[in-house]
Formats: C-alpha cells, structure tokens, sequence
C-alpha cells in the first residue's frame, strides 16, 4: 500500500507542477489586454470640479492611476498638463479597459504642454493611468477633471 500512496502523490505533485507551469504561461497573455492597478483602493482620487491637481511624479518605467466618481451621465473634460518629454494618459472604466487616451505629450518644466480629451460618461467610477510612451523616461504632471 505504501508504494500505491506513494505513486499517488509524485503524481498529484506532478500535476500541481504542471498547473503552476501552464498558469505563468497564459497569465501574462491576459495581463497584457488591459490596464490594472495593483490596489484600487489606494488610488489617489480627483475631483471632478474642475480644479487642477497638485504636481504629481511618474517614476521611470512607472504606471500612476488616478480615480474620480461621477454620479450621473455627462459630458466630461480631462486635461492633463505635462512637464515631460514622452508622457501619455489614458482614461480607463471601472475595470481598467482603456477608453480613449492620448500619447506623447512633449513638455518641459518651462515649457508644460497641455493635452484635453471630452467625453460623454455614464455614471460610474473611471481611472486615468499615466505612463511615458514606450516604458521610458518619467516626470512631473498635473490633471484636472471638469463634468459638465
């Protein structure tokens, strides 16, 4: 009977092995089709009155994820204001499913470029991620959510 338990279990262990292997295989697949966020929880939120954010820092190679709760349809304007070379945003629904976004906004600390988005959006909680196009460099930025 020993050797019957035995078996059992290399092979039970073989298995688990094998599930582990397959899911670090197609986990990143599905990773890779939408944008997340690692707690949202912990997300800055924004106001939607229309009143600029203070100056925030993306990190080289960074994502930063900013929320903000509209409480019925409207039209909705996001201006983002760059202070560096290469950034790019995006404004994502409740799951983090890009919707529209904007890339390579060039700007410099004395020269910060503005970029604006309107959307109508129902209801409902959205985030804006903010990343540098192609992974790299990083900077300073400022947001602004106005509903109409």
């Amino acid at each position: 009977m020993g050797s019957v338990t035995g078996g059992r279990s290399k092979r039970c262990v073989v298995c688990y092995v094998l599930c582990v292997l397959a899911l670090a295989v197609l986990l990143p697949l599905s990773v890779k089709a939408t944008v997340r966020a690692d707690n949202s929880a912990d997300i800055p939120a924004l106001s939607v009155k229309g009143e600029r954010s203070e100056k925030f820092e993306l990190q080289q190679g960074g994502t930063n994820y900013h929320k903000f709760t509209i409480t019925k349809a409207g039209k909705t304007n996001l201006e983002f204001m760059s202070y560096a070379a290469d950034l790019e945003y995006s404004l994502c629904d409740s799951k983090f499913k890009r919707i529209d976004g904007q890339s390579r906004i060039n700007g410099s600390e004395t020269s910060p470029i503005k970029a604006s988005m309107y959307e109508y959006l129902s209801q409902g909680t959205y985030y804006l991620a903010v990343t540098s196009y192609n992974g790299a460099g990083g900077g300073s930025y400022k947001l602004c959510v106005s509903f109409y």
